[in-house]
């Protein structure tokens, strides 16, 4: 199982969090997506091309973080969010569908979303404690192969 660090601060994932993220993918979204996968009441996110080599090595099973703005200041950020992924498509017309922009192909659906707050220093001490470097500061999607600790660790956000 991998953990995958995923940035999503900036102005164009802020604006897609509420789309497929923090909340389920509205009827009308799931319809125009024409998708077997996806549904409403379904979770979505996606990445770029520059990507592509990381997300390659996701599977399901792995487990995403994901690291928002908090509130409304883009200074202000944290682990907000943690998920399962379940598939993953490489589909620039499902990314259109979902976020009505073709930016995000690489797309990943998860499913077992929960709000969680936990600063980036709270997960490296984590993490490091349970013997799992990790690669900081995070500015891109990033891959943390994970061991049975870290598996009941995440179970437990």
């Amino acid at each position: 199982m991998n953990l995958w660090l995923v940035p999503a601060s900036n102005d164009e994932a802020e604006a897609n969090l509420p789309i497929t993220l923090t909340r389920p993918i509205g009827e009308m979204r799931a319809e125009h997506a024409s998708h077997p996968k996806i549904a409403p009441g379904g979770r979505a996110w996606g990445t770029r091309w520059g990507n592509a080599g990381l997300f390659e090595r996701m599977h399901p099973g792995d487990y995403c973080l994901f690291y928002t703005r908090v509130g409304g200041d883009p200074r202000d950020k944290a682990f907000c969010w943690i998920a399962r992924v379940t598939d993953t498509e490489n589909n620039e017309t499902l990314s259109r569908a979902l976020w009505d922009s073709s930016e995000f192909p690489l797309v990943y659906l998860i499913d077992e979303v929960r709000a969680i707050r936990a600063t980036q220093e709270h997960i490296r001490e984590q993490l490091s404690e349970l013997g799992v470097p990790t690669p900081w500061p995070l500015r891109r999607l990033t891959r943390v192969d994970c061991s049975q600790e870290v598996s009941a660790w995440l179970e437990s956000f």
